[in-house]
């Protein structure tokens, strides 16, 4: 993240909290950040965490930490490689982090992750795989 220039804009899961701190990068939104201190911003907040993880009935009904985990889990079980271009389209984000632990969370789900043309990853190691849109040029390669 930190090659990427200093304006990117990255998509990352709900309890991903340490992102910022550590790649210096902007994120579209967190559990953890929550705009307790601005009213106004709550139903922003929460549009966009329903928007990056579509939850399940699970994550929707449980409340506080215990739910971070299922939001991670609905982030990486729902979040295919064509639903991840939409998203990056959607929102005007650069990248988009997935994380394989989300799908470490019971109820398993086994979901075809099939390739999509419009994205492409630009970073991936055991754990974590990044998307840009296809033809973006990015630096974080």
């Amino acid at each position: 993240a930190q090659r990427s220039s200093n304006d990117a804009l990255f998509i990352v899961p709900p309890g991903m909290e340490g992102f910022r701190e550590y790649a210096r990068r902007s994120i579209y939104v967190d559990f953890k950040l929550f705009p307790a201190s601005t009213v106004s911003a709550v139903p922003e907040w929460r549009e966009r965490l329903d928007l990056i993880s579509a939850p399940d009935g699970a994550a929707r009904a449980a409340a506080g930490w215990p739910a971070v985990p299922l939001w991670d889990r609905s982030y990486a079980s729902r979040n295919t490689p064509a639903r991840i271009a939409e998203l990056l389209r959607t929102t005007g984000a650069d990248y988009f982090v997935w994380d394989r632990r989300g799908l470490d969370v019971p109820p398993y789900v086994s979901l075809p992750r099939d390739p999509d043309p419009a994205v492409h990853v630009v970073y991936a190691n055991d754990r974590f795989e990044v998307y840009a849109l296809a033809g973006a040029a990015h630096a974080a390669r």
